[in-house]
């Protein structure tokens, strides 16, 4: 510190800097108004906040990071409650801090709900109205709702707050108000007339929205400024290295800047900034690549064996093509009001690369060649939602829809996802994988046949000989690079009769991989959400003290655990020493050696909340997207 330096935690160490405890009351004046929500539930949390607080400090102690006698930073929980019951105070549930002097009640109900029908919510809002109700929506989507109510002659009135940090006046009766707002669900209270509707409401489900927030494609920035020490390069003459940083040296009697660079056993190769486009970013996913050997020879083989793979993918993409073009299609109809109304009921904004791919896959749809078009973007970047459509849009064409899905935990995300956005039309959606009993397949499968069934989500076992459909119409694949051999020849085949979209999470695909995935043509979903943080990643010696602390601090803010550990044999026993070492959190066991109806009930659960950490195998590891599942552990990684 006495070097101008803030080292990290200084707020532990508060109390030897001669500072008082402070807390936020002590910002504000006496008089100020306090409201709590739901103080019995504050109440706990707090307390539950501070023995956690103190546990890490006991270990942090026990460890010798901290001293033995280090003052607690921190206001105790009783000082600061007794601090809030000498407040006005304003509480919200059925305990108050202090005696309460007045005491008002108002019966609050359910709101109704509407699964995506706007038609009907502004029907209903517009009886309200008529009737004196005052109407507040709290929705993540303002301008589209107000566009919505506006083409209804229904006109929402301004923000009634003077500024951001002013309280808005009482809405007045026969209103409507659209706020922007994350408010979960809504309530009406009849005997003041108020209707409050959330997304959860007017859409069916509610999720936080992902807006528009465009991210450059990495060449659109100069490579030296993209890349960080320690990402992987390719040189294009040189092969695949790690790159170290910038440096400064003297050739010739000219100083100049290099991109360094590493390779294997340590060689280095300095390569001239004005050189730069000569190398690239590495962009395969999974592990880290192995890095080329300098002078070996080695990258010169890799690119000619890339050059034949692709020369013989390219030959068979074109006996492919070929054999699609000849056969033609069938085109599917225009968009139905049923479409739009599927498109009106999703929460979020459509990013501009997502719109696109809606559109590109509608037109690929509608034109009389097969299509075969490969959705690439990240996990929660929107590709699932691209497919549902074209789904919808099939089946509102009387056509039958087939889903292939490389795991049985994916096959049950996907399966929850299109019977959750589906619910509100007369679409029969079923699921067939491992997780169905014997007789449930052989009802799915029939089913299928007589066309009963319209949407069918599935893993290897939608390709096996048993299965057909009455009218089959478009193919949707995830992750089409995990299915085997004979699995691919199936799909080949099925690429000359029918549409197809494959869905990838690769970011951008390299050549060999478009080859091989056999794609003709790509849409690119590269918008994240505005509130996606970059994955930080620790490779740490295990420790069970960190192990309990990472659980406690997830749990702590809402979120759930993965905890991968790839051997069922000692699976059972790793949960019993979990279950030990972190008694506040609830433990679920999965692998795929369970029982079929117990592995599924483990994955629902945990979709569910009903535990907090799920110890599996990888049998997550495909394009599972949990949002409440913000930390993974991986054990001996």
């Amino acid at each position: 510190m006495g070097n101008g330096r803030t080292p990290p935690s200084l707020d532990l160490f508060a109390p030897y800097l001669g500072r008082e405890h402070a807390t936020l009351l002590d910002h504000f004046p006496d008089s100020s108004l306090v409201i709590v929500d739901e103080p019995a539930a504050v109440d706990l949390s707090a307390q539950q906040l501070e023995q956690k607080a103190e546990e890490l400090r006991a270990a942090f102690v026990a460890n010798g990071e901290l001293p033995a006698g280090l003052r607690s930073p921190f206001t105790p929980w009783d000082e600061l409650r007794n601090a809030l019951a000498e407040r006005r105070a304003l509480s919200f549930g059925d305990t108050a801090f202090a005696p309460v002097s007045e005491l008002h009640e108002l019966d609050v109900i359910e709101s109704p709900h509407f699964a995506g029908r706007m038609s009907d919510a502004v029907s209903a809002v517009q009886d309200r109205l008529a009737s004196g109700w005052s109407v507040s929506i709290a929705t993540d989507q303002v301008e589209r709702l107000t566009e919505l109510f506006e083409d209804a002659d229904i006109f929402p009135r301004k923000d009634r707050r003077r500024d951001q940090h002013s309280v808005a006046p009482p809405l007045p009766s026969g209103a409507l108000e659209i706020r922007a707002s994350d408010q979960a669900v809504g309530w009406q209270a009849p005997a003041i007339g108020l209707l409050v509707l959330a997304d959860y409401e007017l859409f069916g489900f509610s999720k936080t929205t992902r807006r528009a927030h465009h991210r450059r494609h990495a060449e659109s920035a100069p490579l030296s400024s993209a890349l960080t020490p320690g990402d992987h390069v390719v040189h294009v003459d040189y092969g695949v290295g790690q790159y170290k940083g910038l440096v400064r040296m003297d050739a010739a009697g000219v100083e100049r800047e290099y991109l360094h660079i590493e390779y294997a056993k340590g060689d280095r190769l300095y390569v001239p900034v004005d050189q730069t486009d000569r190398i690239a970013r590495y962009s395969g996913g999974g592990l880290d690549p192995t890095l080329t050997r300098l002078g070996s020879g080695e990258w010169q083989q890799t690119r000619r064996r890339v050059r034949r793979a692709v020369r013989e993918m390219a030959l068979e993409l074109v006996q492919l093509y070929a054999s699609r073009e000849a056969s033609g299609g069938r085109p599917f109809g225009p968009d139905t009001v049923w479409d739009e109304r599927l498109a009106e009921s999703f929460p979020y904004t459509e990013t501009r690369d997502q719109l696109a791919a809606i559109n590109a896959v509608r037109s690929n749809m509608e034109s009389p060649s097969p299509m075969d078009r490969l959705i690439v973007g990240d996990v929660g970047f929107g590709k699932t939602e691209v497919a549902l459509r074209a789904a919808f849009k099939a089946v509102n064409d009387g056509r039958q829809v087939a889903i292939l899905v490389p795991t049985t935990v994916l096959a049950l995300q996907h399966f929850t996802t299109f019977s959750q956005r589906l619910a509100a039309f007369p679409v029969r959606v079923e699921m067939l994988s491992r997780l169905r009993s014997k007789q449930q397949q052989r009802d799915i499968v029939r089913d299928l046949q007589t066309g009963a069934v319209d949407i069918v989500i599935g893993t290897h076992r939608l390709v096996q000989g048993d299965v057909k459909f009455k009218n089959l119409g478009l193919v949707v694949i995830d992750e089409e690079q995990r299915f085997g051999v004979r699995q691919k020849e199936f799909l080949k085949k099925l690429r000359t009769d029918v549409d197809v979209i494959s869905m990838s999470a690769t970011p951008i695909p390299r050549t060999l991989h478009m080859a091989l995935a056999g794609i003709r043509d790509i849409s690119i979903i590269d918008t994240a959400p505005q509130s996606r943080l970059p994955i930080r990643t620790f490779v740490t010696p295990a420790d069970d003290q960190l192990i309990r602390e990472v659980i406690l601090r997830e749990l702590g803010r809402g979120g759930q655990v993965y905890f991968i550990h790839n051997r069922v044999r000692g699976i059972e026993r790793l949960a019993a020493r979990l279950k030990d070492l972190v008694p506040e959190a609830r433990f679920a066991v999965g692998h795929g050696q369970m029982d079929e109806e117990v592995l599924e009930e483990i994955i629902l659960g945990f979709m569910r909340k009903d535990s907090d950490v799920l110890l599996s195998t990888t049998i997550i590891e495909s394009g599972v997207d949990i949002p409440s599942v913000n930390t993974i552990i991986i054990d001996n990684a």
